[in-house]
Order: C-alpha cells, then structure tokens, then sequence
C-alpha cells in the first residue's frame, strides 16, 4: 500500500503547544479532512425573550422625571443618581442609537435580524408566527417574559412612590427615599446592560446564560433527555445552543435556539477532491458525515462549541462514487477541469489544502519551504503565510488525517474540448500506472520523492 508523505514540526512555546503538519497528497485521489464530532438535528426548540422598547423608554422617562422634581441636592446620593442615570440613558442609546428610529418607523411590524444568524426557517418561523407567539407558547417555542414582568413591576412601584408622595407634598418629593430610588436605578441599568450583552454576544450565536432562566434550561434539559441526549447539567445546553436577535419598530426578539438531537455519534469531514493533470473529481457536496448510516451534504453544519450539529434537511445519501472513493473501490466518477497555476483553499481554521509550484510557506512555527505539488497544512497556534496571504489558527485541536491511497483506479472519459469549470468525464490510468508515468516524468518527480519524506524537527 501507498502512504501518504507527511512533513510534521511541533513547537514548544511559553504559552502553547505550536503545530504544524503538512501531508502530501500527490498519491490521493480526494482528502478527506476530519473536522470534529457531530449529531443529527431533527428539529429546533426556541426560547423567545421579548424586550420592549417603549417600556424601557417610559421606565427612563419617569426616572429622568423623578430626578428633575425630586429634591435631590441635599441627597447624600445625588451624584450617584445623577451618574447612574447619565450611564442608564447612554446604555440605552447604544442598544437603540437615535438614528435607528426612523428607519424602524418604516418597518412597520416586519421582523428584521440585527445579529446572529437565522437560518431561513427561523425567519420564516419568525415572520409568521412571533406576534401571536408572544403571548403563547408551544413545544417547539417557550416565551420568557420574566424582564418584562420586571419591568412592569418597576413603573407599578414608582407610580405608587410618586403619587404618595405628591399626596403629602405637590411641590417637590423632599421625603423620596433617595436610597431605594438607587436600588431601582440598579434594577433598570442591569436590565439594559444584560440586553446589551446579550446583543453583543448573538452576533457570534453565543448565548447569554444571563438571560436564559433556569427553569427554561430545566425544561429543556428534559426534552433533550427524552430524546436519547443525555446532559449532565442545564448549563451544558448552552455548549449546543445559538442566539440571534431580532427586532421591529419597538420590540427586540431575542431568541436561543437549541437543537433536538439524538445520542448516535458521527464524524464530521470535509472532502477535498485533489486535482492530478488538471483535473479533480466534481464534489458539489463534500460535507461528508459518517456514522453507522453515513451521509453528505452541500452545506456546512452548525459549529457549536465542540460539536458540530447537522440539520437533517441538509443530508443525503452517499453518492456511487462517493461510496466508492471512501471505500476503496474501483470509482468511477464525473471530473471538471482545472484553470490555473495554483490553488490556495482554507477549509477551515486550522486546515489548508494547496496546488501548484513553488508555492512559498512561511510561518511563525516553521522555516520557509518551497512546495511544489498538492498538500493538505494543518496547524494550530500557527501564523502561516502562503505566498503573501496570511492564515492564523489559535488554540486548534487537530484532527488526525488518514490518506485515502487504496483506490484501486478511477475511470473517467475526455471530452475533445472541455468546457470551463464543467463536470468532465476522462479516462485515466490505474493508480499504479498513473505513479510509473510519474516516476518517469525525470527530475521534477524525484525531487518530490526526496522533498516527501517523513522528518521531525
């Protein structure tokens, strides 16, 4: 059997551990690179917590009111109730800047999203349902109006505060309790800081625990367990949810989303076809997730944490030369060919798959080399730079790759004139065969062969 040539550099530094691995495909007919572990999701459960603007402006609104008519100069709190409102109304401007308003006033009761990033279930889910859905609740949406109660329970307090104290004195409120208006000032300014943060977080789909009730995370927790997903605490639910926010002319949505999965382990990969002669094998889905009953996809799947989470929608059965190629078997499988001299792809993060000659790799791990041929990178803690273009990984945890060399030939038919970037039929050679013509090829191909051995440094 054929292996595949690996060139490995591990670094230790003061900090991390500093990896970088380079492989060798030119004997591949595909790479199939490991990306972590993964599960099915079959459907979504979303916790909605509206928030309402008007509500929080009117709650503004009867402090800054409160303030102006209280007699607050003899307060040994003046200045912290001045400086707390001063922070209360520069919290809220930020999470509704001024000139946002009248952008909304022609929204209408439309949803739109601010950040995260819902898929087109969400907003079709969103869209038609979420009015109704805020005052009712169902299996698959529960509704947290645990902020709104607070803020409703807020105005009900102050309102009784000023009206007993403008029945003892309409002039000014000398005997307003200084010290619990800034305990209520506290309550607002949490409040805002928590949506806030929580806005700031969706935009990369992390989850606020500071909004999320643990009741809900309970209920959650229960119907995850029920469906073969065993968790060892609420809080890890927030290791596989997402966030996004949403909002229309006076209401933020904002939404965790949490996926129904079931217990039944599979790997997730990335299957890279590795182009040989100008041509490569057409992969429209190189998604490829294995398990007891294996699957592709054109889409890539959810990154939550340490787990990828796949939408069944988006999986199909193996193809025939999909099957063949993870199989070992003789394939026969539609090629497109190649325009260019190189080709730089950035799977992910921490893997990097190259063609060409003399490609220059420099990097903060490594020294500079001179690749010629096809190459999959992979590296964690590592700055690379690839002819003049940057790649940077930071605390990775790599996935071991195994080389698929055992494809006993691959069948393809050629076209007298192939057309650009369309799937090609051609026939070539079988893979030893295809590694004679190679060996024969003079001093290119020995230079590879003396440049693939395996070394550590």
């Amino acid at each position: 059997m054929q292996t595949s040539r690996l060139l490995c550099f591990l670094f230790w530094t003061s900090t991390a551990w500093t990896d970088i691995r380079i492989y060798d495909l030119t004997n591949n007919p595909i790479a199939i690179i490991p990306l972590g572990q993964a599960r099915i999701s079959n459907s979504y459960i979303r916790v909605i917590h509206p928030v309402n603007l008007t509500a929080i402006k009117d709650a503004i609104d009867l402090f800054d009111y409160v303030t102006k008519n209280s007699d607050l100069n003899n307060s040994l709190f003046d200045q912290v109730i001045r400086k707390k409102i001063n922070k209360i109304h520069l919290t809220f401007n930020r999470i509704v800047p001024q000139n946002r308003f009248k952008r909304w006033e022609s929204l209408g009761r439309a949803w739109k999203y601010v950040s995260g990033s819902p898929d087109a279930d969400d907003l079709k889910v969103i869209n038609s349902t979420i009015n109704s859905l805020v005052t009712e609740n169902n299996n698959q949406i529960h509704i947290n109006n645990v902020f709104e109660k607070r803020m409703r329970n807020l105005t009900r307090t102050f309102n009784l505060l000023i009206d007993n104290e403008q029945k003892l004195e309409n002039v000014t409120f000398k005997s307003f309790d200084s010290l619990n208006f800034v305990f209520e000032l506290d309550e607002l300014l949490y409040y805002l800081e928590v949506v806030e943060e929580s806005i700031t977080l969706a935009r990369s789909s992390i989850p606020n625990s500071r909004i999320i009730h643990e009741r809900e995370l309970e209920a959650i927790q229960r119907i995850l367990n029920g469906n073969g997903f065993g968790l060892d605490s609420v809080d890890s639910i927030l290791n596989i949810a997402s966030a996004y926010v949403m909002f229309n002319k006076d209401t933020f949505i904002y939404i965790l989303k949490i996926p129904r999965i079931k217990n039944v382990p599979y790997t997730l990969s990335f299957v890279e076809p590795v182009i040989a002669e100008g041509y490569r094998i057409h992969l429209p889905k190189p998604f490829y997730l294995k398990g007891q009953t294996s699957f592709i996809s054109q889409s890539p799947c959810s990154k939550l944490k340490a787990l990828f989470v796949c939408s069944n929608t988006n999986l199909e059965p193996l193809t025939e030369c999909m099957q063949q190629l993870i199989s070992g078997e003789t394939a026969d499988c539609p090629m497109e060919r190649i325009y260019g001299d190189k080709t730089i792809r950035k799977v992910n993060d921490g893997n990097i798959v190259i063609h060409g000659d003399n490609i220059t790799l420099r990097s903060n791990c490594s020294t500079t080399r001179f690749l010629s041929g096809s190459y999959l990178i992979q590296h964690s803690n590592c700055t690379l730079n690839l002819d003049d273009e940057e790649y940077t990984s930071t605390n990775l945890e790599i996935q071991p790759f195994t080389p698929v060399t055992t494809i006993k030939s691959l069948h393809r038919t050629c076209e007298k004139e192939p057309r650009k970037i369309a799937v090609q039929p051609r026939r070539i050679l079988s893979r030893e065969a295809y590694r004679l013509s190679r060996s024969n090829r003079g001093s290119r191909g020995r230079l590879l062969t003396r440049r693939g051995a395996v070394s550590e440094t």
